[in-house]
C-alpha cells in the first residue's frame, strides 16, 4: 500500500511514459529526454521479459506496466544501507 501511495506524477520517468513531446520541450535544449526516454524504454523491456520469462501463475493479476513503473520508482528513489 505505501508503494502504491507514492505520488511520482512528477517525476521525468512517468512524465515521458504519459507526454514524451511535452517532457522534451520543457526540457530543450537539453538532451536530458533523450536519456530519460532510454531510461524509460529499458523499464519496459525489464517488463516485457518478465512477462514473456514468468509463469502467469506466479506473476499477480494486477501486474501492469505502471504499476512496474511505481515499483522501479519506488527503488530508484530510496536509499537501502546495512546497518
Amino acid at each position: 500500500d505505501a508503494m502504491l501511495a507514492e505520488d511520482f506524477s512528477s517525476h521525468p520517468y512517468r512524465l515521458w511514459d504519459s507526454d514524451p513531446d511535452g517532457l522534451g520541450k520543457s526540457l530543450a535544449p537539453s538532451a536530458e529526454a533523450d536519456h530519460v526516454r532510454a531510461q524509460v524504454e529499458y523499464v519496459f523491456v525489464v517488463y516485457d521479459c518478465i512477462q514473456k520469462c514468468v509463469s502467469p501463475e506466479i506473476l499477480s493479476p494486477g501486474f501492469t506496466k505502471e504499476l512496474f513503473l511505481q515499483a522501479w520508482l519506488c527503488l530508484l528513489t530510496r536509499k537501502f544501507s546495512c546497518p
